[in-house]
């Protein structure tokens, strides 16, 4: 998890890493995700702003492979490995994501930023349709923000940990 004016000293060092190595250094957005509200300090180090660092500092950082909702692949000109940037809470294309979550008690979720649940588990257990969970399902899909400053606009920060979402 990349944090600014925590750990963006060190991204070179890991993306070097890359040059003898075919490996794939991945850096992930920090996410808003904990009881202490840590992510709200100014440490948020978007995706972008990576790469844009990054680029700064190497000249051959070349886009390699990527989508849109998930992550950016780039290499190093000439290195073995690969660098990836995962979005997880910038990205602007949440509404092409198909991913969903269920949660161990068996509520559905169409992001991990969502505080609207649908509880599957309840409707199975009283006999609904398969039909009607279907429906129910694409129901909940349909309701996927736009991105993650979106969803975390609607949100209510209620959530303390990944683990309470299955993650």
């Amino acid at each position: 998890v990349a944090m600014r004016d925590f750990n963006n000293n060190e991204l070179l060092d890991f993306v070097a890493l890359t040059k003898e190595n075919n490996i794939t250094v991945r850096f992930i957005e920090l996410m808003p995700f904990d009881s202490h509200q840590i992510w709200k300090t100014g440490k948020f180090y978007g995706a972008d702003h990576i790469v844009t660092d990054l680029k700064t500092r190497i000249n051959a950082l070349e886009l390699v492979d990527g989508s849109q909702t998930e992550h950016h692949i780039f290499r190093v000109k000439g290195d073995k490995g690969k660098v990836a940037f995962i979005p997880a809470y910038s990205r602007n294309l949440c509404g092409e994501c198909n991913r969903i979550r269920i949660t161990a008690d068996g509520k559905l979720l169409n992001c991990l930023y969502s505080q609207e649940e649908t509880n599957i588990r309840d409707a199975m257990r009283e006999g609904v349709s398969d039909s009607e969970i279907g429906k129910m399902i694409k129901n909940t899909m349909l309701k996927k923000f736009r991105d993650g400053w979106e969803a975390q606009h609607h949100g209510k920060d209620h959530r303390e940990s990944m683990t309470q979402i299955g993650g």
